[in-house]
């Protein structure tokens, strides 16, 4: 035997997660199987405008359990309404599943594409962060009146002292005098100032971070 006790008359907020906002009133749930446990006595999923997705009561045989499992339940059932918005019918089907205790599957599921989604942002945040490094380090050069290359994943700042000596490197590229300004770095022509991996972020926010040091040494000289 189970019965529910100390129902609360007001709704709380149980979660707010992807522009949806789950309410729900609380009790306590007694059975003669284990002690008291707190437990969802109504559920309410509202969106961004305070409007009802799908809602439900719970009787005493039903109602939720509010263990140490519910916040994740209740955070995949907020995704879902919010990427996947379903029809009446497909919540009513999420809301027995909810009442039965059977969401593992679906739980697993969308931490799953939640995991997918979170690597896809990680890889587009990367992504504009190297363009605007490759933007600042382009800056950082014609400032200077440098000239920057790529070459096999590295970038290569060439300071040009015989400026006819740029030609050959815009017509055929670095790589065919790479090897020459590194064994003549006293030549009088063209001289690598600074290079680097750039490819990876970390390479880049240090080939920066190496361009600032080279500018601040030069500027206390």
């Amino acid at each position: 035997m189970a019965v529910l006790t100390n129902i609360s008359d007001n709704a709380i907020k149980l979660m707010n997660a992807y522009d949806i906002q789950v309410v729900g009133k609380m009790g306590t749930y007694k059975s003669i199987y284990f002690s008291e446990k707190k437990a969802i006595t109504s559920i309410a999923f509202l969106d961004k405008n305070g409007n009802t997705i799908m809602k439900e009561n719970f009787s005493t045989n039903n109602c939720i359990l509010y263990d140490e499992k519910i916040g994740e339940k209740l955070e995949c059932l907020c995704w879902y309404l919010a990427h996947e918005k379903p029809n009446s019918y497909d919540c009513e089907k999420l809301m027995e599943k909810l009442k039965q205790n059977k969401l593992e599957l679906f739980c697993y599921n969308i931490k799953s594409r939640m995991k997918k989604e979170q690597i896809v942002k990680e890889q587009q945040m990367k992504l504009k962060k190297k363009e605007i490094l490759k933007t600042k380090i382009l800056l950082f050069c014609y400032e200077n009146g440098w000239n920057l290359y790529e070459y096999e994943l590295n970038y290569y700042i060439v300071k040009f002292i015989d400026k006819e000596a740029k030609k050959p490197f815009d017509m055929y590229g670095i790589e065919s005098y790479i090897d020459f300004m590194h064994n003549h770095p006293d030549n009088q022509q063209a001289k690598i100032i600074y290079e680097g991996g750039a490819y990876y972020l970390d390479e880049l926010e240090s080939f920066y971070e190496g361009l600032q040091k080279l500018n601040r040494g030069k500027e206390s000289c």
